[in-house]
Formats: structure tokens, C-alpha cells, sequence
């Protein structure tokens, strides 16, 4: 039987707030294993907006900026991608505000968005 790609293109509705979330998850738990993080910089509702990281045990790294909009390049990269990582977070993503994401999906898209792939873990 004949397999058949159809391309679409889906629009998707974040709020800031839901991706300060992702990035809160990112930074107090998800990319620990390998990032030092300074400068956190939270809103309102205590959701990191922004900050900046390196890598942990390379102390020539230099730091890199990380913010909601990490979060939105990473997102875009993950769903973009035809061998996704894991299929539950792109049926997740896929639910917009309500979607269900844990540390290591907030890890995954931090370094999506930063370095346009998978570099730790």
C-alpha cells in the first residue's frame, strides 16, 4: 500500500503567560543537568520571561539569552519537524494553552529554540 504526506499549515495560540511556564519548568528543573542559569527575570505570575544560560561544565561557553520567544522558535522547530521526538508532545502542542508538557518537553524546547537542535541528553 502506497503511503501519502499531506503538508498543512496549522496556526496555534499561545499566551505569553503559557510560555513563561514552559520556560519556569525549563529553568527550575528541565535544563539543570546542564545549565548554569543567571539573571532570571519573572513576571506577575512568577513565570520566567527570561534569563540566560551556559553550559555548566564548559566554563569558555558563553552565555546565551533565553526567553518566551526561545520558547515560540523552539515550539516552531518541534512541530516542524517530520521524525518528532516523542508524538504525545506534538499532539499536545497541538492543543495550544491546554496543553500538558513535563521537564524534560520544557528541556527539549529550550534547546530546540537556542541551538536549533538536541545538544545535551
Amino acid at each position: 500500500m502506497e503511503n501519502i504526506k499531506i503538508n498543512v499549515n496549522v496556526t496555534i495560540t499561545f499566551t505569553r503567560e503559557f510560555l513563561a511556564d514552559i520556560l519556569c519548568t525549563a529553568v527550575e528543573g528541565g535544563i539543570n543537568y546542564w545549565a548554569a542559569i543567571s539573571g532570571v527575570q519573572r513576571n506577575e505570575n512568577l513565570g520566567v520571561v527570561c534569563c540566560s544560560v551556559k553550559d555548566a561544565e564548559d566554563d569558555e561557553d558563553e552565555w546565551h539569552d533565553v526567553s518566551t520567544d526561545t520558547i515560540i522558535k523552539g515550539i516552531e522547530l518541534y512541530l516542524s519537524n517530520n521524525d518528532n521526538m516523542t508524538r504525545r508532545l506534538y499532539q499536545e502542542l497541538l492543543s495550544g494553552n491546554s496543553a500538558d508538557y513535563d521537564v524534560d518537553d520544557a528541556d527539549l524546547l529550550v534547546q530546540l529554540g537556542l541551538f536549533g537542535n538536541i545538544v545535551y541528553g
